[in-house]
């Protein structure tokens, strides 16, 4: 076989498997297992925001079994299929075909990835964030307000919900410390690690 093509598909394929580890399947089949006989009972409705809660993360760890395992499929069509090819002598005439296969396959490994990191207790939740201006007075006040309108607008963008729960202004301008409840797929685990001092430093045209 093209060494770069066995070599792209065996990296492909360590990668899945590493990939694998990190998505703590075990944990996502339990909680499947756990769920599933709750969506039956029949007082399961009698609390709607409990349920469609319930429901939404049932579906999504439903789906992400669904995801590995089409992937999985898919790979190892991929596989056989070099292998196939080696053997009649044809793999030079479905190349292209087999690295059009490895790249499109190596933009999904990406997104499982991504999810892999994602994969904590409570990732899938919805966060609180807090803003707290630091020192610097006036200006660090005004940094925080822009911090927020920041936050607020990378929310918008991934579809999220973001609600003001708390709010102490600045004397003069700018906030002093802002609290935001963010509500969306995975709003917990994209923003656990926003933790720390974001500075502003304006330096002079002098």
């Amino acid at each position: 076989m093209n060494n770069e093509l066995a070599k792209n598909i065996a990296g492909l394929r360590q990668k899945f498997e590493e990939t694998k580890k990190g998505l703590s399947l075990a944990s996502i089949k339990e909680e499947v297992e756990r769920l599933e006989p709750q969506i039956r009972d029949e007082d399961f409705w009698k609390d709607q925001k409990s349920a469609q809660e319930t429901m939404s993360r049932l579906g999504e760890m439903q789906n992400r079994l669904k995801e590995i395992a089409e992937f999985e499929q898919k790979l190892k069509l991929l596989e056989e299929l070099a292998l196939m090819a080696e053997k009649s002598g044809e793999l030079e005439t479905i190349t292209a075909d087999l690295e059009e296969n490895i790249s499109a396959l190596g933009e999904k490994l990406s997104k499982l990835e991504l999810d892999s990191f994602l994969s904590g207790r409570y990732d899938h939740g919805d966060a609180i964030l807090s803003i707290h201006a630091g020192q610097g007075g006036t200006e660090a006040m005004d940094w925080s307000l822009m911090l927020q309108r920041m936050y607020i607008k990378y929310c918008q963008n991934r579809g999220w919900r973001s609600v003001v729960v708390d709010t102490v202004f600045g004397e003069e301008a700018g906030v002093k410390s802002v609290a935001l409840k963010i509500s969306g797929s995975y709003a917990y685990g994209y923003l656990k690690n926003e933790a720390g001092t974001h500075r502003l430093v304006r330096i002079s045209p002098f």
